[in-house]
């Protein structure tokens, strides 16, 4: 990492990035070689040092066909707060961030119950903790995915608008 000084090791302010994002950037890999990346609400399971994400789609469309084909990804989070600066010189500018990027292998659950867990944590982390009830007609339709994540670096500078 080019700026170690914003480089941010701490698995409790990496899990806070996490917890305050509410889209992902998923990157994949097409058989010919192109890059596709989509936007995607997530959500976290963090097991001591693991962090897992889950995701949602529709059973059908280039995203799956892709993943199907190579389940390597990226996956990126960012948050921005307030630019910073005045005046009339353009390097005199900066702006509060926080992002994480992370590298695996994405998982299409099959079984219901892991299905289920994995929404479960997903409207957890957009609409907080409740018990959730699922259209059966609709759970049958919902593809759901698993991302643990096997690396990942993360870097900020003013976490101020975290908190």
């Amino acid at each position: 990492m080019r700026r170690s000084n914003r480089e941010v090791k701490s698995l409790d302010e990496i899990e806070a990035i996490l917890r305050a994002a509410r889209v992902c950037h998923l990157s994949m890999v097409d058989a010919q070689g192109r890059p596709y990346c989509v936007p995607l609400n997530f959500g976290l399971e963090r097991h001591a040092d693991q962090f897992v994400l889950y995701f949602h789609a529709a059973g059908v469309g280039r995203k799956l066909e892709i993943l199907r084909e190579n389940p390597q990804v990226c996956a990126t989070v960012s948050l921005f707060g307030e630019v910073l600066g005045k005046g009339s010189l353009a390097c005199d500018y900066t702006m509060n961030f926080a992002s994480v990027m992370g590298f695996g292998t994405l998982e299409i659950l099959k079984e219901d119950k892991d299905r289920q867990h994995g929404l479960e944590v997903l409207m957890g982390q957009l609409a907080r903790e409740q018990k959730w009830q699922f259209a059966p007609k609709k759970f049958e339709q919902t593809t759901v995915m698993r991302l643990p994540l096997e690396s990942m670096t993360a870097k900020q500078k003013g976490l101020q608008f975290l908190q």
